[in-house]
């Protein structure tokens, strides 16, 4: 999983938040879309 999200594809369904590895992925509440809250930290997962 990239460092940035697509929000044209994002719909907020927060499978990168149960598959991330380093629990960095979460999802804005106002938004309701992933955001990444550590980039600097990210595994770069593929």
């Amino acid at each position: 999983m990239p460092t940035f999200v697509y929000m044209t594809r994002c719909d907020g369904c927060g499978h990168c938040v149960d598959i991330c590895p380093s629990d960095i992925m979460h999802i804005d509440k106002i938004t309701r879309r992933a955001v990444n809250i550590e980039p600097n930290m990210c595994w770069e997962c593929y």
